[in-house]
């Protein structure tokens, strides 16, 4: 939707006061961190702003590649991302939330990831994919069998209570980690993120109220986190020691007994003290609180200060979200100091050339995010995620 559109539809534009047109105007050429390059392990990323891993349903059937996902990252990186992230990629088939998610746990998958790939940086972004296990946050609708998790712990408004996961199968799930990383890197992938936020597998380890376990895997933050930690030695022992690879933390879970971002400064410390080369830093889970989807009503950059604890205590780049809907909300990120990365998620499926529209003084012309949330609304559907401004997803 365009600034001219807001008006005629009596859309009030005091939420875009402080964006575009507000205190970093394009024309000023204040817009200058967002523009800088930056390295990430042996990867120089040409400018600050990520793609982040978002789900799109839009795999088939069988969880192959498609040209509908290839043309949707596409056009992301044609509008100039620096980084993108391929959304939330399984490493087994019990491990999606989705009904459509593309895999990667059999090598039959590596064609199809190796043309996404090859598209994304032909058009001038860096390649990465997250991989994910979902651990309780799915359903037997959707995988065919009970979920399973740390604990048999549903998450909060759950329905469906996951078994318990044997020291057996946490160690099957290393490997079914650490080998997806090593066909990410073998098929194109510039590097790779792992998700430790928002209540699935890997977090709910790390997690004090969805973790209970009495044996190596639970109790301390040193055995809650061995789990990710085991993850992290095999995979490397894979990819090289020289290949970049990111962790998606939740800072602040937003729920009694969970995460806070005091054990976050510790687990983001862990994790680099493992290898980690970058931290990119989410908050909360689904339920009755906040999740790692802000609302509207959360306020722009709302994430920030999170991003900002984590940055002060590690020393790696740290990407910061939430809420970030255009280039003057990252500028203000990274000049503020809260992070040395800002990601851009919702802005860029409603445009996906916001970037390279800002760049060129052409803000006019930019389709805003309207923050209406039918992306997420409609990730679950057949069809797939779709968005009420952009129309040719």
């Amino acid at each position: 939707m365009k600034r001219r559109e807001f008006i005629q539809a009596g859309i009030s534009l005091t939420a875009f006061t402080d964006c575009s047109f507000g205190r970093y105007n394009h024309r000023d050429n204040a817009l200058k961190k967002v523009f800088e390059p930056i390295k990430i392990g042996n990867i120089t990323i040409p400018n600050r702003i990520v793609f982040p891993p978002i789900s799109t349903n839009y795999a088939d059937d069988e969880g192959f590649v498609t040209q509908r996902i290839i043309n949707f990252h596409k056009h992301i990186a044609e509008g100039g991302i620096g980084l993108s992230v391929v959304g939330a990629t399984p490493v087994r088939k019990d491990g999606k939330m989705l009904t459509n998610m593309q895999m990667l746990d059999d090598d039959r998958y590596i064609e199809g990831f190796g043309q996404l790939f090859e598209t994304i940086k032909q058009n001038g972004s860096i390649a990465c994919i997250q991989l994910i296990y979902s651990g309780r946050q799915t359903s037997s609708t959707v995988i065919g069998e009970q979920p399973v998790a740390a604990s048999p712990i549903p998450y909060p408004g759950a329905k469906e209570t996951p078994r318990e996961l044997s020291v057996q199968e946490i160690k099957q799930l290393v490997d079914c980690f650490s080998e997806a990383a090593y066909r990410a890197k073998m098929t194109g992938a510039d590097m790779i993120e792992l998700n430790c936020s928002g209540g699935y597998l890997i977090s709910g380890f790390l997690s004090p109220f969805s973790n209970k376990r009495t044996d190596k895997y639970g109790g301390s933050i040193e055995n809650r986190t061995r789990f990710v930690r085991e993850i992290l030695e095999e995979t490397r022992k894979k990819v090289g020691k020289n290949y970049p690879i990111c962790c998606k933390i939740g800072a602040n879970e937003f729920i009694d007994g969970g995460i806070t971002i005091v054990e976050s400064r510790e687990n983001a410390q862990i994790l680099v003290d493992s290898g980690v080369d970058v931290i990119s830093v989410s908050a909360g889970v689904y339920g009755p609180r906040y999740s790692g989807i802000p609302t509207k009503e959360q306020g722009r950059r709302c994430y920030a200060y999170l991003a900002r604890e984590i940055k002060d205590t590690v020393d790696v780049p740290v990407i910061g979200l939430g809420n970030i809907l255009d280039l003057t909300d990252a500028e203000i990120v990274l000049q503020d100091g809260d992070a040395d990365m800002t990601a851009i998620g919702r802005a860029l499926i409603a445009d996906p050339y916001l970037i390279s529209k800002t760049k060129q003084g052409k803000v006019e012309e930019i389709n805003y995010c309207i923050q209406c949330r039918k992306c997420i609304n409609t990730v679950h559907t057949p069809e797939g995620m779709n968005c009420s401004v952009n129309e040719n997803l």
